[in-house]
C-alpha cells in the first residue's frame, strides 16, 4: 500500500481508493474479532470474511482498472508522442534530406562550376601557351629578320643584297642549299645571281621569265610555295656520305608593289609540324623586307646610272653653254656690225630707192626692147626652122652616102689587110 501510495510519474492512484482498500484488509485482517466469532459459534468460519474478500478483490479489481486505464492513456498518450516524435522525426529527417539533397545540390553545381572553372583555366592556360609560344615564334622571327636587316645596312648592289639574303636566310632556316635570282630591267628576265651548297659541276637553270615553269609562276603569283615528295633522282644536293637527302624545297618570291624584284629558291631538311610552320612564317614576313631592299637598290643603281649621264651631260651642256657664251659673243659682235649694217642698208635702201625709180624708167625702155627682141626672135626662129629642114636633108643625104661608101671601103680594107699579111710572109 505504502507503493502504490507513493507518487509516480507514470501512474497516479486515487487517495480514496487506497484508504478504502486499506479499510477493507484493515477489516480482513482483524484476527481479534475472527477469533472472538469463532468462539461464539463453535470454530466455524465467519461469513463476513468472505465479503470482505469480496470487498478486498473488488477494490483492487478497481485499482487494477484504474491502472490500466491510466495504463491505456498512458500508452496512448505514449503512442500520440510517439507518433508526434515518429513524425517531427520524419520532418526532421526530409528537412535534414532536403539540406543534404540541397547541399549536394550545391556541391554539385559548385563542382560543376569548379570543374567549368578549372576546364576554362586549362583552356585559358593552353591559350595563354599558344599565344605565349605564338610570341616567342613571332619575337624569333622579329629578331632573325632584324639579324638579316643589319647585315643588309649598307651601300650594296642588288647582286650583293640577293648573295647576303641567301646566306642569311639558309643560316637561319638551316637550309642545305639555294639559288637567288634577281630581275634584269634590260633583258626582262630573272637571272641566276648565287648559290649555295651546289656544286660547280650541276646545271642550274641561268635565268628565266614570269609565266615560265614553277618558278615564272611563283615570281607571277608573289606567294611563298613549299614542295614536298622531291624526286631524289633529280636532286642536285649531294654529300660524300649520301646522295639521298631527305628535303622540302621553298620557293620564296620577293614582290614589290606587284612586282616581283627577285626569286630565291633553299633546300631545307624535313622537320617537324610547328618548326615547319615557324619556318613558314618566318619566310613568308622576310621577303616583304628583302623585296624593299632589292627594289632600293635597284632604284639606288638606276640612279646612279642616271647620276653619271646627268654628269656627262651636264659636262656636256657646260661645254654647250661655253660655245653658247662664245658664239653669243660673236652674236653680239655680229649684232653691232648688223646694226652698222642697217645703217648702211638704210642708206643703201635709199639709193635703191632712186635706183628703182630709174629702172622703172629703164624697164620700160627695156620693155620696148623687149616686143622689139620678140619680134627678133620669133624671125629668129622662122630661119631655126629653115636651119632644121635644111639640116635634116643633109642627114638624110649623108646618112645615103654612108651606105653607098661603106661596101666599096670594106672591100678595099679587105685587100690591104691580105696584101699586109703576104708581105709579112715574104
Amino acid at each position: 500500500m505504502r507503493t502504490i501510495s507513493k507518487e509516480d510519474e507514470l501512474y497516479a492512484v486515487s487517495p480514496h481508493v487506497i484508504e478504502t482498500l486499506r479499510n477493507e484488509i484493515v477489516l480482513f485482517y482483524d484476527f481479534d474479532k475472527d477469533i472472538a466469532y469463532a468462539q461464539t459459534n463453535n470454530d466455524t468460519s465467519a461469513p463476513y470474511i468472505h465479503e470482505q474478500k469480496t470487498a478486498i478483490l473488488n477494490q483492487i479489481d478497481i485499482l487494477s482498472r484504474d491502472l490500466l486505464d491510466q495504463r491505456a492513456n498512458r500508452l496512448e498518450k505514449s503512442r500520440n508522442d510517439l507518433q508526434l516524435a515518429q513524425n517531427i522525426t520524419y520532418l526532421f529527417i526530409a528537412i535534414g534530406l532536403s539540406g543534404f539533397f540541397y547541399i549536394l545540390a550545391k556541391i554539385f553545381s559548385i563542382s560543376k562550376v569548379l570543374r567549368s572553372t578549372v576546364r576554362s583555366q586549362q583552356e585559358s592556360n593552353n591559350r595563354l601557351q599558344l599565344l605565349q609560344d605564338q610570341t616567342n615564334n613571332d619575337n624569333w622571327i622579329l629578331n632573325a629578320i632584324n639579324h638579316i636587316d643589319e647585315q643588309l645596312r649598307g651601300d650594296y648592289s642588288d647582286k650583293k643584297i640577293a648573295e647576303i639574303s641567301l646566306n642569311a636566310i639558309t643560316a637561319m632556316t638551316k637550309a642545305l642549299g639555294g639559288t637567288v635570282y634577281v630581275f634584269d630591267d634590260t633583258y626582262q628576265e630573272y637571272q641566276l645571281c648565287h648559290k649555295i651548297g651546289i656544286a660547280s659541276t650541276q646545271q642550274l637553270k641561268k635565268s628565266f621569265r614570269e609565266n615560265d615553269g614553277i618558278l615564272g609562276e611563283v615570281a607571277n603569283k608573289h606567294v611563298v610555295v613549299k614542295i614536298k615528295d622531291i624526286d631524289h633522282a633529280h636532286l642536285v644536293l649531294e654529300t660524300s656520305l649520301s646522295n639521298r637527302i631527305e628535303t622540302e624545297i621553298y620557293i620564296i618570291p620577293f614582290a614589290y608593289e606587284n612586282h616581283c624584284v627577285g626569286l630565291m629558291e633553299i633546300c631545307c631538311p624535313l622537320v617537324n609540324e610547328k618548326e615547319e610552320q615557324l619556318r613558314f612564317n618566318f619566310l613568308d614576313k622576310v621577303k616583304g623586307n628583302i623585296a624593299i631592299i632589292l627594289k632600293v637598290a635597284q632604284t639606288h643603281g638606276k640612279l646612279a646610272d642616271l647620276y653619271e649621264e646627268l654628269q656627262q651631260q651636264t659636262e656636256e651642256l657646260e661645254a654647250q653653254q661655253e660655245e653658247l657664251r662664245t658664239t653669243n659673243e660673236e652674236l653680239i659682235h655680229k649684232t653691232h656690225l648688223l646694226e652698222a649694217s642697217e645703217e648702211e642698208l638704210r642708206v643703201q635702201q635709199e639709193e635703191l630707192i632712186q635706183t628703182n625709180n630709174e629702172l622703172d624708167e629703164k624697164a620700160k625702155l627695156l620693155f620696148a626692147q623687149n616686143e622689139d627682141l620678140e619680134k627678133a626672135r620669133q624671125a629668129i626662129a622662122q630661119k631655126i626652122e629653115e636651119v632644121e629642114l635644111s639640116s635634116k636633108y643633109k642627114s638624110e643625104f649623108m646618112a645615103n652616102m654612108s651606105h653607098e661608101l661603106r661596101t666599096p671601103l670594106n672591100s678595099i680594107l679587105i685587100l690591104a689587110k691580105l696584101l699586109q699579111d703576104n708581105k709579112r710572109k715574104i
